[in-house]
């Protein structure tokens, strides 16, 4: 009997504690490449729907766990960026997370990044091509949108 019950919690835990299906599991986060592109405001409505938001990132071992699941998905082809949560729009050059508002602490840009080009780049994203170093893209770009979540709590979402 007193087995009975450890397993339904073991359960319990096992389902409430999840990513949703098609999501990657990392630490108390999941994540998922959606595989449209769009641009970095399509992307934010994207992530959103898949209970999500464009992802942000806190520190270099996280940005490695990233750039390790983005290269098993094959996303390397010469033209394939990603979106990332991440904007300067309310101030050139105070770059901030979308869905918090914080200032970005831990950054990986590329060499002579962020640089505006063109006083029109305020979005931030992975450039793959360049060992997935960070870089200021114009917003209207179409990438592909890299969402982030808490674990589950319960609800079901499911992608692909």
């Amino acid at each position: 009997m007193d087995h009975n019950i450890l397993l339904t919690v073991l359960f319990f835990v096992s389902v409430t504690f999840a990513c949703p299906s098609g999501f990657t599991t990392h630490e108390n986060d999941c994540y998922v490449l959606l595989p449209v592109p769009t641009t970095w405001a399509e992307a934010l409505r994207l992530c959103d729907a898949v209970k999500a938001k464009l992802a942000w990132i806190n520190n270099a071992e996280e940005n490695t766990f990233i750039v390790q699941m983005l290269k098993k998905l094959n996303t390397t082809g010469p033209s394939v960026e990603v979106w990332l949560g991440g904007t300067d729009m309310l101030l050139e050059g105070m770059w901030m997370w979308a869905d918090n508002m914080e200032l970005i602490e831990y950054t990986n840009w590329f060499p002579n990044e962020p640089n505006n080009a063109g006083n029109n780049q305020h979005c931030l994203g992975m450039m793959v091509h360049h060992e997935f170093l960070w870089d200021d893209y114009s917003c209207d770009l179409k990438n592909y949108p890299l969402c982030k979540r808490m674990q589950d709590d319960g609800e079901q979402t499911v992608i692909g």
